[in-house]
């Protein structure tokens, strides 16, 4: 009994300290304005080494649209094009652009890096959504790791809120200036046949 509480220990000490890897995409908080575009930033940190994955970025179709997606050119997945794979691709309806990094077999990648940016185009307003990251749905054989041994990672998404397009106070104005010339021509009329 003795050994083993030891053999604990001395493993709790000398083992190196597991973090988990990271998917994030930045900014963590956005305000975007009815109609404008709005570009995230998808960034990645490998702490245990990864030959690619898979995951779903899942948005809200009533207050979102997708617009372009763009690989960042000098990501590691990028740097032999004979051996690796990097696909977005637009699911309509569901709100979610499907992203898939595979490299070679035999390499892995580890570091942060960042993997490309997403512009959606804000729809409708809201006090509340969020974009996030989600592997619901992606199948087993693609999950992140190396050589068939997943690897943790931690799903980092952005909140927000879309703002409604502000009238402007010309919008006001206008009808208001109108109906007073309206109202000052007819009194004087009404002075000039008196």
């Amino acid at each position: 009994m003795r050994k083993l509480l030891l053999i604990l220990i001395a493993a709790c000490l000398f083992s190196p300290f597991a973090q988990a890897s990271s998917l994030t995409i930045s900014p963590s908080t956005f305000d975007v304005q009815e109609g404008n575009p709005f570009t995230f930033d998808l960034d990645v940190d490998l702490t245990d080494p990864a030959s690619g994955g898979r995951f779903l970025i899942v948005f809200d179709p009533n207050f979102f649209q997708f617009d372009s997606f763009t690989f960042t050119p000098d990501n590691p997945w990028n740097d032999d094009p004979s051996s690796t794979q990097q696909i977005a691709e637009f699911i309509p309806g569901d709100g979610q652009i499907d992203v898939r990094l595979v490299a070679s077999f035999f390499s892995t990648i580890t570091g942060p890096f960042d993997i490309g940016d997403f512009t959606l185009l804000a729809l409708a307003p809201t006090s509340s959504t969020m974009v996030g990251l989600d592997v619901t749905g992606v199948p087993d054989t693609s999950q992140w790791g190396a050589g068939g041994v997943p690897i943790s990672i931690d799903f980092i998404g952005s909140t927000g809120s879309v703002a409604a397009i502000p009238i402007p106070a010309v919008a006001y104005m206008f009808p208001a200036g109108l109906i007073a010339g309206l109202g000052w021509m007819r009194r004087r009329g009404q002075s000039i046949a008196s």
